[in-house]
């Protein structure tokens, strides 16, 4: 009767145990199901959101980037382009149902920047390994899906880029990046054949270039004073900026495509194999802003 009812004690005990860990495993379950859930959640919805973001490298190719959403008309780039010279107030909003979710902006601007931007710089190979992502969909009119956008950005190293995108074509209608990788050296005609597939993009016809030499340009026109990246920190104030802008005037309502190119060099110390001499190398930041505009004048 005893070894009855010790077994009885320990069959009782093991179907307790298996009880408690069948409770743990699913409560493990539900709560990688919740977050799962909400990670989805996030990335769907709107307001604003930094990522670190990893992923495997992989060759670039100059290609046509593909735009998600319907190509905006000449009409709507213009009605786009005074709403964001506008002045208006921004405001944050979740995105509607015909307009791109924070996954598909960040995917459409990494993908705009490997694809067709980099490659018109001559690097071929980039690929954003590793980067910071932060995205935040906001919008000047309310109800008025036409006239909301995706903010952008990108932080790696050696390249930091914030992208406007339109959030219902997934067009770039600005784009500042700054630079520090090797690249090759882009004379006027390079930069006209930039220009000239930018403006192509969007599906107008294009008319006349513009180029407007801009001399030495202001340092903090360039890189803003409440800027505290690693890259802006790293230009000293005595360095040398050369810059030019080129307008491309495409469609007939008065819209330009605009091309923007600041070569900031400057000087910095390095330590050589004899510790007593000192050496000097140079270094290049490219900082280089493609838009639509109406005016001509920064």
């Amino acid at each position: 009767m005893p070894n009855s009812r010790s077994r009885k004690n320990t069959l009782i005990n093991l179907a307790g145990l298996l009880l408690a860990l069948a409770i743990a495993s699913g409560g493990l379950l539900g709560v990688q199901a919740r977050l799962a859930h909400e990670e989805a959640s996030l990335l769907q919805g709107g307001g604003m959101v930094e990522l670190s973001v990893a992923s495997d490298p992989s060759p670039s190719e100059e290609v046509d980037v593909q735009v998600p959403g319907t190509p905006l008309t000449e009409e709507e780039l213009t009605l786009v382009i005074q709403s964001l010279e506008s002045g208006a107030e921004p405001y944050p909003h979740a995105p509607g149902q015909s307009q791109l979710s924070m996954a598909e902006a960040m995917e459409q601007g990494r993908s705009w920047l490997e694809s067709f931007f980099m490659p018109h710089l001559g690097v071929t190979d980039f690929h954003l390994s590793e980067q910071k992502t932060g995205c935040y969909l906001w919008t000047v009119q309310e109800d008025t899906p036409l006239l909301s956008y995706w903010t952008v950005t990108f932080s790696a190293k050696n390249l930091e880029a914030e992208l406007i995108l339109n959030a219902s074509s997934g067009q770039v209608l600005d784009a500042s990046v700054r630079c520090a990788l090797p690249t090759q050296s882009q004379d006027t005609e390079d930069l006209m054949d930039f220009l000239d597939d930018y403006a192509s993009s969007f599906g107008l016809k294009e008319q006349s270039v513009l180029i407007e030499n801009d001399g030495d340009g202001d340092y903090n026109s360039i890189i803003s004073p409440a800027d505290d990246s690693e890259m802006a920190d790293s230009i000293p104030r005595n360095a040398e900026i050369y810059g030019r802008t080129m307008y491309q005037s495409i469609g007939s309502q008065g819209i330009f495509a605009a091309l923007n190119v600041n070569r900031i060099v400057f000087s910095c110390p390095v330590q050589g194999e004899t510790p007593d001499v000192d050496y000097v190398q140079a270094k290049e930041i490219l900082s280089i802003r493609l838009r639509l505009t109406s005016k001509l004048t920064e």
